[in-house]
């Protein structure tokens, strides 16, 4: 047969359909906000606990709205798709980047004393370290993951995610304790996945139950 059916291909397709819906756009953009916020809650007299607990309960809400859009909503009008061996080796590499950035992360987190010393003795801002640190890994994991799930919009949201913070510190620094960057680019990428959602929902309506 001339019209061979690329098998690959199609499998790519399917698994690209799971960033048309726009939820990733809005969970990067909330998780973006939360990135922006962090110094400025750093800055309040709420002590570290009561801090963490915040973030914590923030980032599980964003967490479970996400899962719950997707199992409630999306999966009804496209279904379960089995995924061959090739893209499940993708997926496994993904849920890796993703579990070595919450290492990078936490390095970091403890790390970040002696990265304020170390920018000082450079006659640099106290968080020029830090901001650094945090840009290359959000670009090394952003741009590892658009690669393995085909989603390439990941390239741009790992740069915005990067510039955010040290933004949000250089206006902190000049006395301006709203994260302005964060919410431009956060508000920027979850109207975009508004966009795409509601696009989804009146394209892909659910299957009309016989009888």
């Amino acid at each position: 047969m001339n019209n061979r059916i690329d098998l690959k291909e199609l499998e790519r397709q399917a698994f690209r359909t799971n960033f048309q819906d726009g939820l990733w756009d809005i969970y990067l953009g909330i998780f973006l906000l939360m990135v922006g916020a962090s110094p400025m809650l750093s800055q309040s007299k709420l002590a570290p606990g009561w801090l963490l607990v915040i973030i914590a309960i923030f980032a599980a809400a964003a967490v479970l709205a996400f899962l719950g859009a997707k199992k409630f909503i999306v999966t009804p009008r496209l279904g379960v798709v089995k995924y061959g061996p090739a893209r499940q080796q993708k997926r496994k590499k993904v849920t890796l980047i993703m579990s070595l950035s919450v290492l990078l992360g936490l390095v970091m987190l403890f790390a970040t004393r002696s990265a304020i010393g170390l920018a000082q003795s450079w006659e640099l801002p106290g968080w020029a370290i830090i901001a650094a640190i945090f840009g290359v890994q959000t670009v090394l994991i952003f741009s590892l993951g658009a690669y393995y799930m085909d989603y390439s919009r990941a390239y741009l949201y790992g740069w915005l995610y990067a510039l955010a913070l040290p933004i949000t510190f250089y206006l902190m620094d000049a006395g301006i304790f709203i994260p302005i960057g964060a919410l431009v680019f956060a508000a920027g990428m979850i109207l975009f996945g508004l966009i795409l959602f509601i696009r989804f929902l009146r394209q892909t309506p659910l299957p009309e139950v016989e009888g």
